[in-house]
């Protein structure tokens, strides 16, 4: 999710609100790069933690029009992978002792955004996201042992 206008993400830790990552440096041209890397610990109540690893890449320009007007804009694309361990949760009686090791989950990304320069603010994205084979084998996992 794209938070600030200068594109960082922020999240309440230990009390304080930080930015936990800034995927570009401003200004922006066509051919710009930059690569995001984190891990978060207990994003949700489903992780435990997930890291996540993000290439951006202005790949050119194009016209924009929203309700605020038509604009020049730069399309931003962004493709990535993250990985999650899954939360164990709490048992009350073991009848059978067995070390299946941490339950993981992945998966990959794809966004793209729109930025005007102009007013210096993203104007729309169109984020998707794609779960791989072992994410989906995981989530089910998950759905059948916790109901």
């Amino acid at each position: 999710m794209v938070a600030g206008s200068d594109w960082s993400r922020e999240r309440n830790l230990d009390g304080a609100e930080a930015v936990v990552n800034r995927p570009f440096a401003f200004p922006l041209s066509p051919g710009k790069t930059s690569s995001v890397d984190y891990t978060e610990l207990h994003p949700n109540k489903m992780f435990a933690s997930q890291k996540w690893n993000s290439q951006y890449k202005v790949v050119g320009t194009d016209t924009v029009e929203v309700p605020a007007g038509k604009f020049q804009a730069l399309k931003i694309e962004s493709e990535g992978d993250w990985i999650a361990q899954i939360e164990q949760g709490d048992t009350a009686m073991i009848t059978q002792a067995q070390n299946v090791g941490p339950v993981q989950s992945t998966g990959q990304t794809y966004k793209a955004f729109s930025h005007v320069p102009e007013i210096g603010r993203w104007v729309n994205n169109r984020p998707a996201c794609e779960v791989s084979a072992d994410g989906l084998a995981a989530l089910l996992w998950l759905i059948r042992e916790r109901g």
